[in-house]
């Protein structure tokens, strides 16, 4: 079900969401995200492939972070 139907849903979510990862990035936090295609198995059906949302919130001093330089 799609709870973010009106435009202003959206707009709000967007705006929040944005307001929130500069709160982390004040505090000294980063947010990584990735998507992944997971399989589900189990049940009575048969295994299915299901999107999963990683997020993970690290601080920038972190030595898990790989810097790239340009």
């Amino acid at each position: 079900m799609d709870f973010l139907i009106e435009p202003y849903d959206r707009v709000m979510t967007a705006y929040n969401l944005s307001e929130n990862l500069k709160e982390l990035d004040n505090a000294g936090f980063w947010v990584f995200v990735g998507k992944e295609n997971r399989k589900v198995t189990g049940g009575v059906g048969s295994p299915e492939m299901f999107p999963v949302l990683i997020v993970r919130i690290v601080r920038k001093d972190s030595n898990e972070i790989i810097k790239y330089e340009l």
